[in-house]
């Protein structure tokens, strides 16, 4: 597991991960994602993470993939959260997915 200290001014945020996947198949490209705390848009596991699966990164080999629920159709991921520092935490579920960097982005309504 890793885990990413950020603060916020508070509202409603999604994330997005660069990653690729690297498996020779469709089965080895899933992690976990939360944020203890967050308000969350969409179902999750009943574990309380965000299973992450079939990651699709966009423009090319490593790239950007929004944080989604397998739990609730593959949707985008939102979280809301109070003002003041959150920790982002993420766990790798198969060994054919590598992420390298996280972006969080507040949503503009």
């Amino acid at each position: 597991m890793a885990a990413w200290t950020f603060t916020v001014e508070g509202g409603t945020y999604m994330i997005e991960a660069r990653l690729t996947t690297l498996a020779d198949d469709d089965g080895d490209d899933s992690c976990w994602f939360r944020i203890q705390g967050a308000e969350i848009n969409r179902a999750i596991h009943s574990s309380g993470w965000i299973r992450h699966n079939d990651a699709r990164p966009r423009g090319g080999p490593w790239g950007l993939d929004e944080v989604h629920s397998s739990e609730d159709g593959g949707q985008t991921v939102y979280f809301t959260l109070a003002p003041g520092t959150h920790t982002l935490e993420w766990a790798y579920r198969e060994d054919g997915l590598f992420l390298d960097a996280i972006q969080i982005s507040n949503v503009v309504e």
